[in-house]
């Protein structure tokens, strides 16, 4: 063998050898959430223990496209602590600590709607640590914020959730508030196909179930009936999600079509439309990515989710407030919390706000309302962490 030859080889294996060495680095550096790892109770799947109700978490509903089930009581294990959730005969998310409502969410008087996807539901908090649960709270219990998010819903989502409660709820509410977030767009298509595909079923035993299929040749065979009913999604996401990924330059915003857009500013539109004819207190706020517009897959997503939140709002001279960290800094400060970067309020690796986060949001938020009505807050709440279950973990009786 040449000279040059076994130089090549020896220089390739010096290669492989840091590189190698510098992944195993970069694993162990990372954080690596592993809730069988932490939690105390025995889990139903990969993140909950299920105190309550069927050992799974949504269901399928053809007006919302998809619910938790009602009276539900779970933990969920996300960034090595355990948060306690329980939701309603309705299948909203409740205020109370152990989830026992004093009364029915239909039936409550003086109440402000609040829609949203999971930082509105409130992954990374416990129920009493929401936002809708911290606005109740600063309002000294005198009105309930009633939470109507749901995890992974966007704009199209938020208008059927609104119909739903135009519908149902008994009384009008003082102010209907929603929280936008930078998978709004994106969640609205797969919504859209999904509406599409319940549609075109008779009955909800021929639908796509909603949880994960456990990734075995078995559960594929199992599942195949369901595969030519998704086809043209899988054909859409791949086409106008995955192909443009991949040729995109690394970190340039994402080249959305038109139509996408457009469609997602009129579900917004329709949405705040239909609140301003519900009552004339109609608020949004904005929240951003930790990373804003350079979340992978997400790129440019928050300058575009925010203008067509920003125009929406104007058409209807409605109150549009954008959760900058400048503005969540500011209203930090006002109670003498020092905040040193974004990740003070962001959990990690799950990038949700944290408890202080959703603290200072409903800060700024109640500010926002203030400004805008004759709504009081009257509550100096201090306290934005009150339960931490993670030391007990003990379903409620």
């Amino acid at each position: 063998m040449k000279r040059t030859e076994l130089m090549l080889i020896g220089l390739s294996s010096s290669i492989c050898a840091i590189l190698l060495t510098e992944t195993n680095y970069q694993i162990a550096k990372s954080k690596v959430d592993i809730p069988s790892s932490y939690a105390k109770l025995p889990l139903h799947n990969n993140e909950n223990h299920f105190c309550k109700g069927p050992k799974k978490r949504m269901q399928i509903d053809p007006l919302r496209e998809s619910m938790e089930f009602p009276n539900q009581h779970y933990f969920e294990y996300r960034n090595q602590k355990a948060r306690f959730h329980s939701y309603n005969r309705h299948g909203y998310r409740s205020n109370s600590p152990n989830g026992e409502d004093p009364k029915d969410i239909t039936n409550v008087k003086k109440s402000v709607w609040v829609f949203g996807d999971s930082f509105t539901r409130g992954s990374l908090a416990d129920n009493s640590e929401t936002i809708p649960s911290q606005l109740t709270k600063l309002s000294n219990n005198d009105m309930t914020f009633v939470n109507f998010g749901v995890g992974g819903h966007g704009y199209l989502n938020a208008l059927r959730h609104l119909e739903w409660a135009s519908q149902n709820m008994k009384h009008i509410p003082k102010a209907i508030i929603f929280i936008g977030h930078a998978n709004d767009i994106m969640d609205d298509q797969r919504a859209s196909a999904r509406f599409k595909e319940l549609s075109s079923y008779r009955d909800q035993s021929q639908i796509t179930p909603i949880e994960p299929i456990t990734p075995t040749w078995k559960a594929a065979l199992k599942n195949f009936p369901y595969a030519y009913s998704r086809l043209s999604m899988i054909k859409y996401t791949a086409k106008n999600f995955i192909i443009p990924r991949i040729n995109r330059v690394p970190n340039s915003p994402i080249s959305l079509p038109q139509k996408y857009l457009d469609q997602s500013k009129t579900n917004h539109a329709q949405f705040l439309n239909k609140a301003q004819s519900i009552t004339s207190l109609v608020f949004s706020a904005y929240i951003p990515s930790l990373y804003e517009d350079k979340v992978p897959g997400y790129e440019g997503m928050d300058t575009l989710n925010r203008k067509i939140m920003r125009e929406s709002a104007k058409t209807i001279n409605s109150s549009y407030l954008y959760l900058s960290f400048e503005k969540i800094t500011e209203i930090a400060k006002s109670r003498k919390i020092n905040l040193s970067s974004r990740f003070d309020i962001h959990g990690s690796p799950d990038m949700h706000y944290n408890e202080l986060g959703y603290y200072l949001a409903a800060l700024a938020i109640s500010d926002q309302i203030s400004s805008y009505s004759n709504l009081e807050f009257k509550s100096k709440l201090t306290s934005y962490d009150s339960i931490d279950y993670s030391k007990t973990e003990a379903c409620p009786l």
